[in-house]
């Protein structure tokens, strides 16, 4: 018998969360200045910020994004929180985004498509290294090179080191559940609003039913793109035909069909 989850389970979780935990670092970073904040230490060279989003807003359920911003000169930048284990699913799902978009696109039109950077948060130095950041690019003269993929920017920061630099404080604060230990006030602040305000606890606690309630429809609606990814898939070998050809043929809404697209690179 499945236990019901009660209000009071919610307020003990947030009470025990910290900004490694995915959903309280996604409502907490809802907040323009820890975005500013974050931009700021892990781009500072970098143009200013264009735009903010949550990856819904890009209509990509597979992207792994807690959240989303954009700067100057088309320059995407996604960050999410993974243990080791994911860091490595997390860089091929981006990947394959990006290889969608480009099979999307005319060839002599590669050039428009935005930079990505994707920062991995994880909870290990999975470089073994000692340092609390690794910038990635795709370049053969880049010590990393062997795990990087064309056309994707990746940083890998890690929490388990934590030095007095504007990073290493970073690194710090995520990890750290008392906002009384935090280095940076924004983050205190909002983190304190959180665990402590009547008003931000009640708004966790909603979230966290919301975020619940549509995590179980996704995987709903997961597995019924699954089959129907699995029947376009083997109409398409049966017949010997393209799956545009077979999802025409199927009769599946036009609206649903790139989705269906991702599905089925993704699973084959």
């Amino acid at each position: 018998m499945e236990t019901e989850i009660t209000k009071e389970m919610y307020e003990t979780a947030i009470q025990q969360s910290c900004l490694m935990d995915n959903l309280f670092m996604k409502i907490v970073f809802r907040d323009y200045r820890c975005i500013q904040l974050f931009k700021d230490i892990v781009f500072p060279n970098e143009g200013d910020i264009i735009s903010v989003y949550s990856k819904y807003e890009f209509q990509r359920d597979n992207l792994p994004f807690d959240f989303i911003f954009e700067l100057e000169g088309r320059h995407f930048v996604g960050v999410c929180v993974h243990t080791q284990e994911y860091a490595a699913k997390t860089r091929n799902e981006v990947y394959e985004e990006r290889e969608f978009n480009k099979a999307s696109w005319p060839n002599h039109e590669w050039s428009r498509l935005p930079i990505i950077s994707t920062v991995i948060i994880t909870n290990e130095d999975i470089f073994d290294e000692g340092k609390t950041v690794y910038y990635i690019d795709h370049d053969e003269n880049d010590e990393y090179d062997h795990i990087a993929q064309k056309g994707l920017d990746l940083i890998f920061m890690n929490t388990a080191y934590q030095d007095e630099s504007p990073i290493g404080k970073l690194a710090h604060d995520l990890v750290y559940v008392n906002p009384d230990d935090m280095y940076y006030e924004v983050l205190k602040e909002r983190v304190r609003f959180y665990k402590e305000d009547r008003g931000g606890i009640e708004a966790m606690c909603e979230s966290i039913s919301q975020f619940e309630k549509k995590a179980k429809q996704d995987g709903f609606n997961e597995g019924r793109q699954k089959g129907k990814a699995e029947m376009i898939n083997n109409y398409a070998v049966k017949h010997n035909i393209s799956y545009q050809e077979a999802m025409e043929e199927l009769g599946l809404p036009e609206e649903e069909r790139p989705k269906l697209i991702r599905v089925i690179i993704c699973t084959n």
